[in-house]
């Protein structure tokens, strides 16, 4: 299976990430306080609403500020990424020298 790249693109793919992740961290950041709403009455059904809606906060925020972190990550190794692509490319190599860095 052929892949094509095109080393350029992946330093400006890196610049978007780094766009994306602080607009994505700011939405976090704006909907965490308001991710556990107060009881909307006294009935023990809407007693209920708060730890359901933290029990469910205490699992999306970790995951989501772990997925910016990945992001990060990725944005920081594309352009090294791309250059390996350009140095293999040229001197033509068949296939581009790395490790992954990411936990799996």
């Amino acid at each position: 299976m052929a892949l094509e790249v095109t080393p350029e693109h992946l330093s400006v793919i890196s610049g978007q990430l780094g766009i994306t992740q602080a607009d994505v961290l700011q939405t976090i950041a704006e909907a965490a306080p308001l991710a556990v709403p107060f009881a909307p009455g006294a009935d023990i059904v809407s007693a209920l609403l708060p730890p359901a809606a933290f029990e469910h906060a205490g699992t999306f925020f970790p995951a989501a500020l772990h997925g910016i972190g990945c992001g990060a990550e990725a944005s920081a190794v594309l352009p090294v990424i791309g250059a390996d692509y350009l140095i293999a490319d040229l001197l033509g190599g068949g296939s581009v020298f790395g490790q992954s860095t990411f936990v799996e």
